[in-house]
């Protein structure tokens, strides 16, 4: 017995010999990026039955990376079986099921790993982004705080929040979330262009500038940030180096509707040629509006001048006058449709709407419900013969007050409406159709005020009010019943 214990050990020297000089081959290939090769090793690894945890675990994303997807997933899953405690499986699986889009299996498998470790933070970020990308961001937010508070010093905890509050346009503190994550890894490409972007969309040109310029830095051939730098040369009026900017932005994403949509524009203000990649951006998303009434008003601009006095004339009548009221029937299907649609507390958006309010975000149009075609198709029918013009849709929602609720003055337009001498402003409108309108006999009934100058009116179901997109407006209400509205913004053409 004692001689065959030590043919045994000698044997069992000998295989871990050749498993550590064929992982190491492996390694190294790897770390040289040559796959192939790399996987060769590992299959000769478990083909003398020599494998581990760590050795099938590269072997299964390297076989991702080569592009056996499928192959990965069984490997993976067979693995699980052998060693069901070891979580980075089902890390692995959940990232291939993401990049898959299959966001289900994705939060089964990095739950699963969350029960073999609860403080794992890679998995606690990794669930953070699924739930991003599931737009379930009230529990996203809740487990990025959970592997904050297991390391506060995680950047990607933080860049998960930078995410989420710009998802929710809570734009302050998308930011706040984003500088925090730089402090812990200022090298991190994707936290400064998320930041340059913020910065952005605050109108910070100079700083976002320079968190664009360090993500050119640590990848010079991201479209997104040449992009940034070209917005911010658009909106700072330096148009040569916008368009220098936007064109490098193309060269390294070619197909991207927008970046084509605001070149236009800039060729378009510095007196060249601009309808040509107008139209390449229809052509790109022909499902878009906004490129479709750029390069309309743009072609009246340049071409059509009698038509764009047309528009002119009718802004500066209704600039200051009353709104255009009219009567809309209200359909059982489009309240039954309202109440039935899932909705998002407005509270938690960086939204003119607070209190005891709920609604949709910005696209309803796009759910292809009957009863939404038909008060689509029916309003675009009225406001055609009201304004003698094209229409297109660019914003669509619908809000419940539910209670005490306030609508802040506000206005529609943005940075792009007010762009000088592209003046999209004129063309733009605002629509607000009242299906519900809760309780008159209030100390706040709810009336919609108008600034500049100022109006009130006391809405009545059924009532639907066009008016400048660019005319500021609010609401205060505390009935007891649902005050519930449509609205859409709109250009005219």
């Amino acid at each position: 017995m004692k001689g065959f214990g030590d043919n045994i050990s000698r044997q069992n020297t000998k295989f871990l010999k050749i498993k550590d000089k064929l992982t190491r081959e492996a390694q190294t290939y790897q770390n040289q990026g040559d796959l192939n090769f790399a996987a060769k090793c590992y299959e000769n690894i478990i083909q003398r039955g020599l494998e581990d945890p760590n050795v099938l675990s590269n072997y299964g994303v390297i076989l991702f990376q080569l592009g056996y997807v499928e192959n990965a997933i069984i490997l993976f899953k067979k693995s699980i079986k052998k060693y069901p405690n070891e979580s980075a499986f089902y890390i692995n699986l959940s990232n291939i099921y993401k990049l898959k889009n299959d966001l289900i299996n994705s939060e089964i498998f990095i739950r699963k790993s969350l029960q073999i470790n609860s403080k794992s933070t890679i998995s606690l970020n990794n669930l953070t982004s699924i739930l991003i990308l599931k737009k379930e961001f009230d529990e996203a937010e809740n487990i990025a705080f959970n592997s904050l508070n297991i390391n506060n010093q995680n950047n990607l905890a933080h860049y998960n929040l930078g995410i989420i509050y710009a998802n929710l346009d809570r734009i302050n503190d998308s930011i706040t979330s984003f500088k925090k994550a730089i402090q812990f890894n200022p090298e991190d490409f994707e936290t400064n262009l998320n930041l340059g972007a913020a910065l952005l969309k605050r109108g910070d040109y100079e700083e976002s500038k320079k968190y664009n310029d360090i993500a050119l830095e640590l990848n010079n051939n991201s479209y997104e940030a040449f992009f940034n730098l070209g917005q911010i040369a658009l909106y700072k009026g330096d148009i040569n180096s916008a368009i220098i900017n936007l064109k490098k932005s193309l060269l390294n994403k070619n197909d991207n509707y927008i970046i084509y949509r605001f070149l236009g524009i800039a060729q378009f203000l510095n007196g060249e040629e601009c309808l040509k990649n107008l139209q390449k951006s229809i052509e790109i998303n022909q499902e878009e509006n906004l490129s479709k009434v750029i390069f309309n008003v743009v072609h009246s601009k340049v071409i059509n001048k009698e038509r764009e006095n047309y528009f002119e004339t009718r802004f500066q009548e209704l600039k200051h006058s009353n709104p255009i009221i009219f009567q809309r029937s209200i359909e059982k299907e489009l309240i039954d449709y309202i109440y039935k649609r899932n909705t998002i507390n407005l509270n938690d958006y960086q939204d003119p709407t607070f209190g005891k309010a709920r609604g949709t975000d910005y696209d309803l149009f796009e759910d292809n419900s009957k009863i939404l075609n038909l008060v689509k198709a029916d309003l675009i029918e009225k406001i055609k013969d009201f304004f003698d013009s094209e229409v297109y849709f660019i914003e669509s929602f619908f809000t419940i007050l539910e209670g005490s609720s306030i609508v802040k003055k506000h206005n529609h337009l943005d940075r792009l409406d007010n762009l000088k001498n592209l003046n999209l402003y004129k063309n733009k409108y605002s629509l607000v159709y009242y299906i519900k309108t809760g309780d008159s006999n209030c100390s706040k009934p709810g009336f919609l005020n108008f600034y500049d100058p100022d109006m009130k009116l006391l809405p009545t179901p059924g009532m639907t009010v066009i008016f400048p997109a660019g005319r500021y407006h609010s609401v205060e209400y505390n009935g007891k019943s649902d005050r519930v509205i449509l609205g859409i913004n709109f250009y005219i053409f």
